[in-house]
C-alpha cells in the first residue's frame, strides 16, 4: 500500500486497512519480528496521516477501533487519536495500562508516563 492508494481509499476502507495492519503489527510484536513490526508501524502512520489530511481530520473515525478486543489495536488508536480528545486516549490506555497482562501493560504504562512527561501524539 502507497500514499497514492490511499488517497484513493474511503475513509471506511482506510479505518478496515488500519485495523488489518494494526492486527497483523500485533503478530509481529508477539512474535517479535521487528523487522516487519517497523513496516507495518510505518503503514499504520501513513493511514493516519491519509486520514488527518482529509478536511476535518478524519483520524475521529478510528474511535470505532476502540471496541476491538485486542488491546495492541485500541493502543494504536488511542495513540492516533490522542490529539483529537487526550481524556478518550488517557481513558483507554489507563484501562489497558491497569487490566491487562504483559506486554500491553508496560507498552500501556509507558505510553502514559511519556505523555505525562509531555511527550505527546500528534
Amino acid at each position: 500500500m502507497n500514499k497514492r492508494n490511499l488517497t484513493q481509499l474511503s475513509a471506511a476502507e482506510l479505518v478496515r486497512a488500519y485495523e488489518d495492519i494494526v492486527v497483523q503489527q500485533d503478530e509481529s510484536f508477539k512474535n517479535a519480528r521487528i523487522k516487519r513490526f517497523n513496516e507495518q508501524f510505518q503503514q499504520r502512520r501513513e493511514i493516519s496521516h491519509e486520514l488527518r489530511s482529509r478536511p476535518g481530520d478524519q483520524r475521529e473515525m478510528l474511535a470505532a477501533l476502540f471496541k476491538h478486543p485486542k488491546a495492541w489495536v485500541r493502543m494504536c488508536v488511542a495513540t492516533d487519536t490522542f490529539v483529537l480528545n487526550e481524556a478518550r486516549a488517557r481513558m483507554h490506555m489507563q484501562y489497558i495500562a491497569e487490566h491487562t497482562w504483559d506486554p500491553y501493560r508496560g507498552e500501556a504504562r509507558s505510553a502514559l508516563g511519556s505523555w505525562d512527561a509531555g511527550h505527546r501524539p500528534t
